[in-house]
């Protein structure tokens, strides 16, 4: 669903920025609105039961779910433009045996993720579960480009700056943003490498200050 956006400045709140390391994604975006944590809530468990519905239901998903919603939280919409975040946004650890696409323990940036994987290897290794998932994500980006769109949209994709509120990522230097899971933000990245750059729309999601 597009969110048409506000005009309208939001402070969020954040702490200092370290000195002598590289820029960090807290310059790189746009705010669009902010959102309630319970419409934030209520838009990834429909996202979730859609996912239970073709059969990719995710406990430890769900778990994160019921956490978030005993947190309190700040949350925007946001746009992110990828030559500007690729290099400090970082996906999260994925390396299971029956994955083809990995990342390291820790995590790493779309960045590096995108230089280590071409396009083409989705549709060479398109029986593994893990490639099906980021064809599905990169159909929805693509028929939103073709479609005339100025940006993008996973079905639900949110991004932090608080470790914490990730999933198997590991602190980095200075303050990267931090996807909020794997299959969307890789299919995004290996969809730009393959049909160029469009901004894309996703959640912020911090602790409340």
């Amino acid at each position: 669903m597009f969110v048409a956006a506000e005009k309208f400045v939001v402070s969020i709140p954040h702490k200092a920025k370290p000195q002598n390391v590289r820029p960090h994604c807290m310059d790189n975006f746009k705010i669009i609105s902010t959102i309630s944590q319970d419409t934030f809530i209520e838009k990834w468990s429909t996202s979730e039961k859609y996912n239970f519905e073709n059969e990719l239901y995710d406990k430890d998903t769900w778990d994160r779910i019921n956490s978030f919603s005993l947190k309190k939280l700040d949350i925007f919409l946001i746009e992110i433009n990828p030559s500007e975040v690729f290099n400090c946004m970082f996906i999260p650890h994925h390396a299971a045996d029956h994955h083809y696409f990995k990342t390291r323990s820790g995590g790493q940036s779309i960045q590096n993720f995108i230089n280590d994987y071409s396009f083409n290897e989705i549709q060479e290794n398109y029986q593994n579960i893990c490639s099906k998932r980021i064809q599905s994500q990169i159909d929805n980006f693509k028929k939103q480009k073709e479609s005339g769109h100025l940006f993008t949209e996973g079905f639900f994709m949110y991004c932090t700056h608080e470790v914490e509120l990730a999933v198997g990522q590991s602190v980095q230097e200075g303050r990267p943003l931090f996807s909020g899971s794997f299959h969307q933000f890789a299919a995004y990245g290996l969809f730009i490498k393959e049909y160029g750059p469009i901004p894309l729309r996703l959640y912020l999601c911090n602790n409340a200050a």
